[in-house]
């Protein structure tokens, strides 16, 4: 595999090239196993551009620790990793090393899911990450995740549930750690009526400089919508962010849905009031002002259709 990229900024210009090798080995039926080495490197431009805004990575395994005003993100890695797959269970895992301009990181991650019967089925999802830097802190960060579902088959309501664990210390800076538990359960009513609640739970607890500083911090809401035609729905959502302190900040505003065709729905909301939460915005649309969500049920008879559409002679 191979991947080229170009950065041009007002300070500076740089072409960078990502290649590396990828083995995967079927160990049995179920088993597989995986080994692979990448190499990042500048191919031309200047040594440091400055970055003015720096995006977030999207994953813990796409880059390397670098400068948060460069974008030098020249690295070599090595990774290998295990898969297991069933028929109603899934599970891999991965470890990396990888040594870059400022340091070296270790990262393991796994992952995992399992449909336990017809109605009930979660997931756990870990990462560890470890990175020893040069001119800097070392730092240490622990993620975990379980998430659990019961989706009857028939009619009923549908439950979910989130637990979040994590903990990130800067060496003789700083040391935080927090658990999120998120909750929610949503029904049909009288054919055209949905109605759905959560509920949020957060502790939180952060170190400076020997310091320390504790939160607890709920989140309550729901939203009710009703099917004023088959492929139109109106709805109604409020919701309350309750700090330990006392601060309470509120959310309400209305939406309109429409779905143009079967597993696909389109909703146009404006939020009168709102709040952001990091912890629990990933589920809700909380924030002040207008927004958009769009729904896609993708499976083997949606995914023909589309390519019928697309490739109508195929």
């Amino acid at each position: 595999r191979a991947a080229t990229d170009l950065v041009t900024q007002d300070s500076g210009r740089r072409l960078s090239a990502t290649i590396g090798v990828d083995q995967t080995v079927r160990l049995s039926d179920n088993w597989t196993a995986g080994l692979g080495v990448a190499r990042r490197a500048n191919i031309s431009g200047d040594d440091i551009v400055l970055d003015v805004v720096p995006d977030d990575a999207l994953s813990p395994l796409e880059t390397a620790p670098e400068s948060p005003l460069t974008l030098d993100q020249s690295f070599t890695s090595v990774y290998t990793g295990l898969g297991y797959q069933t028929g109603r269970t899934a599970a891999s895992t991965r470890f990396e090393v990888r040594d870059s301009t400022l340091g070296s990181r270790y990262t393991g991650v796994f992952g995992g899911a399992r449909e336990a019967t017809e109605d009930i089925s979660f997931a756990l999802a870990g990462r560890v990450e470890h990175s020893l830097l040069d001119e800097s802190a070392n730092t240490t960060r622990l993620d975990a995740r379980l998430g659990l579902a019961w989706r009857p088959r028939g009619k009923g309501a549908v439950i979910f549930n989130r637990f979040d664990a994590g903990f990130d210390e800067i060496t003789g800076q700083s040391r935080t750690w927090k658990i999120v538990n998120n909750f929610g359960i949503n029904g049909v009513f009288y054919e055209r009526f949905q109605i759905a609640s959560f509920y949020g739970f957060k502790y939180s607890q952060a170190e400076f400089f020997g310091d320390q500083f504790n939160e607890i911090t709920q989140l309550v809401g729901s939203e009710v919508r009703f099917d004023v035609t088959e492929r139109i729905d109106i709805g109604l959502s409020g919701s309350a962010l309750l700090s330990q302190n006392g601060q309470t900040d509120f959310q309400l505003g209305p939406s309109v849905g429409y779905s143009p065709v079967a597993n696909t729905w389109i909703s146009l909301g404006w939020n009168i009031d709102g709040f952001r939460d990091d912890d629990f915005e990933a589920a809700e649309f909380t924030r002040d002002g207008p927004f958009i969500k769009l729904r896609v049920k993708v499976d083997q008879n949606s995914a023909s259709d589309l390519l019928d559409r697309v490739l109508p002679n195929r």
